[in-house]
């Protein structure tokens, strides 16, 4: 496929976890009964005749376009990719026909070269090919921002790269609490609409669509500025009776809206059948969709497919059945939603979550997964995975599809540009090395006294040790950032560092200073900064003390250059009331240049990089100490 062309045409115990696993190899019952229905509940049924949907539910693929090689004791596979998804799409569509419907719950675009290079249209093709019904918009939708090298300076259209991509698809959009802050309407995205009917049959099936409301914070500020993101749980039941009037027989939220169920350590995830009795972990009672979730009546909604936390999620939330299937495009779930053909009422009852089902070119022999966590003995073999009896093997034209793409990025992507002598790890929430030589990269760039980066512009979670290319380090900040400049008080750098380590958005990477800080496992205190009435995650405060790197405390009068990316500057992650604190004369920015450019020039100078007597981070010289309060 070339892009020349305009478009293609739980804490579970094992032994329960193997109770209610079933085999892909094993063919489904009557395909309008849900499986995992047992005799009994079939009985009780009596002559009612029941129609079923099928909903295959994806979300934050964020521009995974190419499997990932994995081997575990000399076994090698793919795990992910467009071309094995669709493979495992169109088996589907063979078993389903009309009644399958494919869901994404956004974030699509954002993530890879192989999808940035071209702003998205590269998976927008893709997901056309595959034939995806119906999708969402993510946070990540308003990344890309103008189209091309166009600027906002340059009179660009700060959604003109999105635009482009939803009028591109061949598939609807659905969104229903975004909305233009003058008119108080859906703006005037093409192929978009609150909310939809599909027909399956005589069955319909109703869609609407929610975004984070976190999503001015959390893409660049700048491009949704005439934008708002409406409550979640009202917009939720007025869409609901809006398309129960409509004649919606069922209605599904697509919900850009996260959620965390924890799962045990070592979960193996593999398909099993859910209903809503079997036993499985809590969802975070704070969770953004568990807190709105909770304020909408039972019955209102008869699914939810949620992503942006990129969890694996198959439970029950205040009576509704919520899915969710990771990230990257490496699981996928069906959920099987019944009605009564005579009253037209939905069946809770007979409500079914299959999965996760994981997307592999091969699977573990006489398993049903690909996945080496929670294996009890060695594998002997791999083979072509099997789906409700059928064994599927990669569909040639969707491989070619994605193997024009890599094509197109090969050159680009494989470029070495420096070496790791150990390996840099990056985690959100704790100490990371990776984060600390990305700010040093930023400090030496800028010649600044102080640098951080956000500990969520960093996606990659570890660079191993051997050669750096161009392909990872875009893969680790996969937002085209530049690098603004700040001129502050001692005073204003506290408080900087106290909102960007207050743990709402986990903890940045830093150069040039020492914290000590309220450990994150511990509650902090915090006091109403923004005048809205009430204390948020980014008002505690966890900052005890902040010393240069000499060991001398940083005094209020005291003045310092500090670089950090322009999404900060521009009030990302809860930064835009210090912000409109600082005069627009002490602030340079884009004054820094490109931060991907920066990071690579870096990378060059001090490659072989994290070397044994020059590590990135030492815990005898810790940049961060965390504390008990």
């Amino acid at each position: 496929m070339s892009l020349l062309k305009p478009h293609l045409k739980i804490h579970l115990p094992a032994i329960f976890a193997l109770f209610f696993t079933i085999s892909c190899a094993t063919p489904l019952p009557d395909p309008k009964i849900p499986p995992g229905v047992s005799p009994d509940e079939i009985e009780r049924l009596g002559d009612r005749k029941i129609e079923t949907v099928v909903l295959l539910t994806l979300n934050d693929l964020h521009g995974a376009i190419s499997s990932k090689e994995k081997k575990h004791r000399g076994l090698r596979w793919k795990k992910g990719g467009l071309a094995q998804l669709g493979t495992f799409v169109q088996s589907l569509r063979d078993e389903f026909g009309r009644r399958l419907i494919v869901v994404d719950a956004g974030d699509q675009w954002q993530g890879t070269l192989e999808s940035n290079l071209f702003e998205g249209r590269s998976i927008v093709d893709l997901y056309n090919s595959i034939g995806v019904n119906i999708a969402t918009i993510g946070n990540h939708e308003f990344d890309f921002g103008p189209i091309g090298t166009t600027t906002l300076e340059d009179g660009g259209h700060p959604r003109g790269a999105l635009i482009r991509n939803l009028g591109d698809s061949d598939f609807p959009f659905v969104a229903a609490n975004i909305k233009t802050k003058e008119e108080e309407r859906l703006p005037s995205f093409p192929n978009t609409t609150e909310n939809t009917i599909i027909e399956v049959g005589k069955l319909k099936v109703g869609f609407f669509g929610l975004t984070t409301t976190s999503t001015s914070v959390t893409t660049r500020p700048d491009f949704v500025s005439d934008l708002k993101f409406t409550d979640l749980s009202q917009t939720a039941i007025e869409q609901a009776n809006l398309l129960r009037k409509k004649g919606a027989d069922l209605v599904v939220a697509i919900a850009h809206v996260g959620l965390e169920c924890p799962t045990s350590r070592g979960i193996l995830f593999q398909p099993a059948i859910w209903k809503k009795k079997t036993p499985q972990s809590q969802c975070h009672k704070r969770s953004e969709l568990v807190r709105e979730l909770r304020q909408i009546p039972k019955g209102t909604l008869d699914l939810v497919v949620s992503g942006h936390s990129h969890q694996i999620i198959h439970h029950w939330v205040n009576h509704t059945p919520v899915v969710q299937s990771g990230h990257s495009g490496e699981y996928f779930n069906l959920v099987y939603l019944a009605i009564d053909q005579k009253t037209r009422e939905p069946l809770p009852a007979l409500t079914r979550i299959e999965g996760p089902i994981p997307v592999c070119d091969q699977y573990f022999k006489g398993t049903s997964h690909c996945d080496p966590k929670g294996l009890k003995k060695r594998m002997t073999g791999l083979d072509h995975p099997k789906l409700h009896g059928k064994t599927l093997e990669t569909d040639p034209s969707f491989l070619e599809d994605v193997q024009s793409v890599e094509a197109e990025v090969e050159t680009v992507k494989s470029r070495v540009i420096g070496r790791v002598a150990r390996p840099l790890r990056h985690k959100r929430k704790a100490v990371s090395p990776l984060g600390y030589f990305l700010a040093d990269a930023i400090r030496h760039h800028t010649n600044a006294d102080v640098a951080l980066i956000n500990s969520g512009g960093i996606r990659k979670k570890v660079w191993r040790k051997g050669p750096v290319t161009y392909g990872t380090l875009y893969e680790t900040l996969p937002f085209d950032n530049s690098i603004s400049i700040l001129d502050l008080s001692g005073f204003e750098l506290k408080q900087l560092l106290q909102i960007t380590h207050s743990g709402a958005h986990g903890l940045h990477g830093i150069s040039g200073v020492k914290l000590s800080l309220i450990d994150l496992a511990y509650s902090a205190p915090g006091r109403d900064m923004d005048g809205n009435g009430r204390v948020d995650g980014w008002e505690r405060n966890r900052l005890r003390q902040v010393r240069l790197e000499n060991g001398r405390r940083v005094a209020d009068v005291d003045r310092f250059r500090v670089a950090l990316p322009d999404f900060l500057v521009e009030g990302g992650d809860h930064l835009g009331w210090f912000m409109k604190r600082i005069p627009s004369n002490r602030i340079r920015k884009h004054g820094g240049g490109a931060l991907r450019k920066a990071v690579e020039d870096y990378i060059a100078l001090r490659s072989p990089l994290n070397r044994l007597n020059q590590p990135v981070y030492s815990s005898s010289r810790p940049r961060v100490t965390l504390t008990v309060p």
